[in-house]
């Protein structure tokens, strides 16, 4: 299969050319994050690294630059924030497998615009945004452990600009009529920051598509297995969610609770950029035998934290801390975050069959490896 997806940087868009088999289709899932200077790049490469160093970049001043009707919101709602977290925050596992040709957005011939429905504060810079889908009827019906296209066409002052970014849904399908994006706002993301601050509830200013592309796994290879290891940065949280409900829930059909174990090491910038965290922490709690969840925290100056967080930087000596079997015991390392975080633990995530950093010094394998 030969397919095409960009990356954005300011002011220019790369592309890069996929020849590999659909289940080796593991490029992206979480929205592409800003462009970072050599000086980062650099320091990403060492043995630690900063899973969000990009959001350095978004000092105190220019994360308040949201518009004053969106800081409004938060401000209103910031204390009842944890009370009224969607459900799609706040729900047990739910193992909703489906076909990759059921999902409603797939194989159609252009995008599908649909409403924004709900837009949910979950920190001072993120939120559920709930669209509505072509058939209310039904359910989303995404497969696991895959992402969808959005596109929207946003006036940059001058003209009007396509602007398509990959994101992956966490709402379950057992939701019906609606679907659930979490969206970080960054200040240099051009479609996070226009979903957040400009698109109002009730307007269908968001068009998506699933193309095969987007399709990096599929559940049936990895439900099953003794031991995952999945590391995150950032909105990288989100394709191990929904990795997570095939993995620790069960349907009618079959009950797979305990057939697999999860380590799963979360990078943040400090403990108000975690997001999903009470969800995280509620399954954590509810399946001790089956998931460790562990938040790294590398800009943290708070002296009051807890053993429930690390400081730093997520390193070889942390992984070979939490990963207590043997390397060839792992099936499956799922990585997604920033390019940082790729860079210096496996390797770009266009180097799917590569795999360098951290993960190859520790014997790792590109078998083992898969980059989201």
């Amino acid at each position: 299969m030969n397919c095409i997806i960009s990356r954005y940087m300011p002011g220019k868009t790369i592309l890069f050319r996929s020849g590999h088999t659909l289940s080796r289709n593991r490029h992206i899932v979480s929205p592409f994050i800003n462009t970072l200077s050599q000086d980062y790049l650099k320091s990403a490469r060492d043995s630690s690294y900063n899973v969000n160093t990009s959001s350095r970049k978004l000092s105190a001043s220019s994360r308040s630059i949201i518009s004053n009707k969106t800081r409004r919101s938060v401000t209103t709602t910031a204390n009842t924030m944890k009370a009224s977290l969607p459900s799609s925050l706040t729900c047990p596992p739910t193992r909703s497998l489906s076909k990759v040709e059921d999902c409603q957005f797939y194989g159609i011939d252009d995008f599908q615009a649909v409403p924004l429905l709900e837009k949910i504060p979950v920190s001072s810079s993120s939120f559920v945004l709930r669209f509505g889908l072509p058939d209310a009827t039904k359910s989303l019906q995404l497969s696991t452990c895959s992402c969808m296209l959005a596109k929207a066409t946003i006036n940059n002052g001058e003209d009007e600009e396509n602007v398509v970014r990959p994101y992956t849904p966490i709402s379950v399908n057992t939701q019906i009529g609606t679907f659930d994006l979490l969206v970080k706002r960054y200040e240099n993301g051009t479609l996070s920051k226009y979903m957040c601050d400009d698109v109002e509830v009730n307007s269908s200013k968001i068009s998506f598509r699933q193309i095969p592309f987007n399709i990096k796994l599929d559940a049936s290879e990895f439900v099953s297995s003794p031991m995952i290891v999945m590391l995150a940065g950032g909105t990288g949280i989100t394709p191990m969610i929904q990795a997570l409900h095939a993995i620790l829930g069960s349907d009618d059909n079959d009950n797979n609770k305990g057939k697999s174990k999860v380590v799963l090491v979360y990078g943040s910038r400090d403990k108000d950029d975690i997001l999903a965290q009470e969800l995280l922490d509620q399954w954590s709690k509810d399946y001790p035998q089956q998931l460790t969840v562990t938040h790294v925290l590398s800009d943290s100056k708070d002296d009051n934290d807890d053993n429930t967080y690390r400081k730093g930087f997520v390193t070889k000596s942390l992984l070979e801390e939490v990963i207590t079997c043997p390397i060839e015991n792992v099936s499956h390392v799922m990585v997604c975050g920033p390019p940082p975080m790729y860079e210096a633990l496996c390797g770009p995530r266009t180097e799917t069959d590569v795999v360098r950093g951290v993960l190859a010094d520790m014997g790792f394998t590109a078998e083992q490896v898969y980059k989201f």
